[in-house]
């Protein structure tokens, strides 16, 4: 998109973002914890290390494993909610519309997705544990590793269940976008 397009969206929400109140949205499917993650290169001491900035760098140290077991220091540096729906999620309820959202946020609701949950008019977690990505933070781009065979609970089956017990048919009904 470019400028132009980007401020005119802005204004428009910015003049009618008042409209957005009474709309109603409902969005899913999927919620993944994202894990920003630095493989360390060298360690100076308990708090300070020098991280691999590189992708390459990393690429060649995998390389050099081949044929034997191989160790490398990571730092977890933080936890964050992700996932289509909730990112698309987070952005609907900033501009102050009405969510109720059907997503794999784990049961309970996995801790990097309490504060989403609490801007939704309606949360239901599906699956017993979220999506996980493991993102490898270099200073040129991003490695990511995601866990999915978690959200196989998700079948047909689930799906019937949800409906039969749940909230989301009355939510569909009430919502002007899907």
């Amino acid at each position: 998109m470019n400028n132009d397009v980007i401020q005119q969206l802005a204004t428009t929400l910015e003049q009618r973002g008042g409209e957005l109140a009474d709309k109603r949205v409902v969005a899913g499917f999927d919620g993944f914890v994202d894990e920003m993650i630095q493989v360390v290169g060298e360690r100076k001491d308990l708090n300070t290390f020098e991280a691999l900035s590189q992708i390459s760098g990393f690429g060649e140290w995998v390389s050099n494993a081949a044929g034997r077991s191989s160790l490398k220091e990571i730092v977890v540096n933080r936890q964050e909610a992700g996932g289509c729906a909730v990112n698309l999620g987070d952005g609907i309820v900033g501009m102050g519309i009405k969510l109720d959202c059907y997503a794999t946020l784990g049961n309970p609701i996995a801790a990097p997705f309490a504060e989403f949950a609490s801007k939704c008019q309606y949360v239901e977690s599906w699956c017993s544990q979220p999506g996980r990505t493991l993102a490898f933070e270099f200073d040129d781009g991003k490695l990511m590793f995601s866990s999915v065979s978690q959200l196989g609970e998700l079948s047909a089956d689930y799906f019937q269940k949800s409906i039969d017990e749940g909230k989301i048919i009355q939510s569909c009904q009430q919502a002007e976008l899907i």
